[in-house]
């Protein structure tokens, strides 16, 4: 399916088709397989000039549209912009287009930066988010910015990050987006066409290798779904036993043979499993850094014999490549130790803890298919490219940083899209052990549900406000409010039930001024005129939630000062461990730095940075900002105060306290009483 999110052609770019089959042929030459319609689409809507978004499943070929667009940018001597989101996807680009373009390819992200000027920059989200709020200028000269895994808007923890990238990014740059598959791709593109420039959506929907579902369950595998998504096997009435069910006495787990028939498969028996059924290498996804290091380790012992002597002999030679790129101490190291001994044997694991080489080793080894299993947390499923025979989803919860709760069936898409290799595999395998907590039947709504739609995840934050903030109106920030997917998505909610409430209201006029001889029986007449009154009721209570949800979405920049203060929750969590040193703005005294609680009741105790005295702090009110982690070294004699009523010069010697004050001052700490008073 092929969408343009704005009618009008407002191409940067012309040429006639004959130059670009050309440059499409001499791209195509870079692979080993024929480019599908999809990629010749968005490649073609690329050569006119648009911006493209595609969406299509995990292994299905979307990243070549992001590669021409790099290869297009650079033949014209241009920069372009790729952005992932996770460090592991940003370090594995980063090779792969270092081997295609040498030292014109660099990487920032959180913990490195090499090559920040070069033509092609790899980097994270959030380094270009920051860098279009701090130094816009930097990107005069790009031409292309690509976002990978762009459905990371609904993120809750770092969605609004994408959101504030697309909406600062200058209008020349032309934007690649790639999605896995979602239902609302079409809001998304018009969202970005409404709020960028013009962009076509593209969406794929088939694998180029079919995937077939199996259960592991009694020490053998069952297919439940064969390649061409038809049930093949049923076992409603298995798994669950041991959930509580409501309104019944949990008794416990039950004992003898009923508990051994409910125990959770081991991984090493599903293994084995595959093995001997030829479904090997199998990426093996746990959400427990310690349980994929643990289970690898175990396996290791159990089943020894993975690999041949003569694959055990590249492996050896593999791992002496990269342990002489290590310096001496760091080939100590346990997680180094580990490896190597696991890899000796085809086994590794994969998550966001491991040292950067270590990961790259094992996704080397891997890929050569010199590693048969890997036990790995679901940041594998973000776009590395690991493709597996077989993937074993190894549970069907999650701890999310906030609560346990089930996979939803985006996730499980993402995951289960790594497995089947293109070109080398006629079909691949994704395996569920069964597990006496989760029903088969909740297993099934999972795996094969309906995809959720991406929601926004934006919140307006301290940093971003301060960045945008152009007293006296803050225009700037209102204008981010305005611009969001949040307020575009709910705009378009209101605006499908104005729709449905007019709907229902010519429903009920027609109703009672043209059916009376129609409709007889007065009963039935009733009954559907309470009908539609409770659906109108119903639309109008929704459309009342969302205006109360789009007045929230604009009040963070409608309060007593620009920025939005800290909740009593949030400060009691922040002074329940604070350290002392940590500074913080105060109502009554501005910047000011926190020393202890002292004996006295309250918050604690602040040095003041302008009388140079210290304050009581009695309630958290008195409080309405708190940097995030900004604190400065006291001298020990200042710690922990017993009384605020001491002059601090009685404490510590005066040498000491001017090195302290101009700590502060070089912190270059925003006016923000300044601020305040300005937007009053």
């Amino acid at each position: 399916m092929i969408h343009l999110s704005e009618d009008g052609d407002n191409s940067a770019r012309s040429a006639n088709a004959d130059e670009f089959d050309a440059a499409i042929q001499q791209f195509a030459v870079l692979y080993p397989f024929p480019l599908d319609d999809f990629q010749h689409e968005a490649i073609r809507t690329l050569l006119r000039g648009d911006s493209v978004m595609v969406a299509a499943p995990t292994g299905s070929g979307k990243t070549v549209v992001a590669e021409f667009g790099i290869y297009d940018a650079f033949r014209r001597t241009g920069r372009v912009f790729y952005t992932a989101p996770i460090k592991a996807l940003s370090n594995q680009k980063f090779r792969d287009l270092r081997r295609f373009y040498g030292d014109d390819v660099g990487l920032l992200t959180g913990d490195v930066s090499e090559n920040r000027d070069a033509r092609i920059l790899v980097m994270t989200t959030e380094i270009l988010r920051n860098m279009l709020l701090q130094s816009p200028w930097e990107m005069d000269d790009v031409e292309c910015v690509i976002f990978d895994e762009i459905h990371y808007l609904a993120d809750p923890d770092r969605g609004t990050t994408w959101e504030e990238s697309i909406i600062l990014c200058p209008d020349h740059i032309q934007l690649i987006c790639l999605s896995a598959t979602v239902t609302n791709a079409d809001e998304i593109a018009g969202w970005i066409g409404r709020t960028h420039r013009q962009i076509r959506l593209i969406t794929h929907d088939r694998r180029p290798v079919p995937l077939a579902l199996y259960y592991y369950l009694d020490e053998s595998l069952s297919m439940v779904v064969d390649h061409r998504g038809q049930t093949a096997k049923d076992f409603s009435r298995v798994g669950g036993e041991l959930r509580r069910q409501p309104g019944r006495p949990h008794r416990g787990r039950p004992s003898g043979r009923d508990a051994r028939a409910m125990d959770e498969p081991q991984p090493r028996e599903i293994v084995e499993a595959l093995a001997s059924g030829k479904l090997l290498p199998a990426i093996y996804f746990l959400f427990s850094r310690n349980d994929c290091q643990a289970f690898a380790e175990q396996l290791a012992l159990m089943l020894p014999d993975l690999v041949t002597p003569a694959q055990r002999d590249q492996i050896d030679q593999i791992l002496d490549t990269y342990h002489a790129s290590l310096r001496p101490e760091d080939r100590e190291l346990a997680q180094v130790q580990v490896i190597g001994r696991l890899a000796r044997h085809g086994i590794g694991f994969h998550h966001a803890g491991l040292l950067p080489v270590l990961k790259q080793l094992v996704e080397v080894l891997f890929s050569r298919g010199l590693m048969q299993v890997v036990f790995a947390t679901d940041t594998l499923a973000l776009g590395v490219n690991m493709p597996a025979r077989t993937v074993v989803i190894g549970r069907m919860s999650k701890w999310d940083g906030r609560r346990r709760r089930p996979l939803i069936p985006n996730e499980f898409q993402q995951m289960s899209g790594r497995a089947g290799r293109r070109g080398m595999d006629t079909f691949g395998h994704v395996v569920v052990p069964y597990s006496p907590w989760v029903p088969f039947k909740e297993v099934l709504e999972i795996a094969t549900g309906p995809l959720h739609p991406v929601r926004s995840a934006f919140a307006i934050r301290y940093n971003t406000v301060l960045n945008l903030w152009d007293p006296p109106q803050g225009e700037r920030v209102r204008q981010m409010l305005r611009r969001s997917l949040a307020q575009y998505q709910t705009s378009q909610r209101i605006r499908l039930i104005e729709n449905d409430i007019l709907e229902i209201e010519s429903e009920l006029a027609g109703l009672v001024e043209g059916r009376q001889e129609e409709i007889r029986n007065l009963d039935e007449l009733f009954e559907e005129y309470r009908s539609l009154d409770r659906r109108l009721q119903t639309a109008r209570s929704e459309q009342r939630k969302l205006d109360q949800d789009l007045a929230d979405i604009q009040l963070h920049t409608r309060s007593g000062t620009p920025w939005t203060e800290p909740g009593r929750q949030a400060l009691r969590r922040a002074f329940r461990f604070a350290a002392a040193g940590t500074v913080v703005h105060t109502r009554d005294h501005g910047w000011a730095i926190y020393v202890g609680r002292g004996a006295q009741a309250g918050v604690g105790i602040v040095l003041d940075a302008r009388s140079r005295g210290f304050h009581t702090l009695a309630e958290y009110r008195q409080i309405d900002y708190l940097p995030d982690d900004v604190k400065v070294t006291l001298p020990e004699a200042l710690v922990e105060p017993a009384d605020a009523g001491v002059d601090p010069a009685a404490l510590a010697p005066a040498e000491e306290l001017d090195v302290l004050f101009r700590h502060v001052a070089e912190l270059n700490l925003p006016d923000l009483d300044a601020m305040a008073e300005e937007y009053r």
